[in-house]
């Protein structure tokens, strides 16, 4: 991304018929992207690219089959719907709860950095 902060309702990748990488995002190190629903056109191959760092928020769901390239950035699960974290990606460099979110994990999940839960009811 070379804005340093977007706001979206809901962002797909992946366009075309071919093979490889087909639809890519990448953050810039400073980078932030608000969005409600990620997701990619069926059978494409995306990648979520942070090796530079950047700020992910998604407030509504993160839709299965996109591929995280962690690198300095970090992951933000917010919002008022209940959210399952993709099970196909088990690493995080940093990984947050924002908010009154339920967040549940797909997989036995790898925080490299910070783990941040928000609002928490013990």
């Amino acid at each position: 991304m070379d804005v340093s902060t977007a706001v979206a309702n809901s962002v797909t990748l992946g366009t075309g018929n071919g093979s490889g990488l087909q639809g890519q995002l990448t953050f810039n190190s400073g980078s932030q992207l608000v969005v409600g629903t990620l997701s990619r056109n069926s059978n494409q191959v995306c990648n979520v690219t942070m090796t530079s760092g950047g700020i992910l928020v998604v407030t509504t769901s993160w839709v299965a089959g996109l591929t995280l390239i962690q690198g300095t950035g970090s992951i933000n699960f917010g919002g008022a719907a209940s959210q399952i974290l993709p099970s196909n990606i088990t690493i995080y460099n940093n990984l947050a709860t924002v908010g009154s979110v339920t967040a549940s994990i797909g997989a036995n999940t790898t925080v490299n950095g910070t783990l941040t839960v928000s609002d928490v009811l013990l």
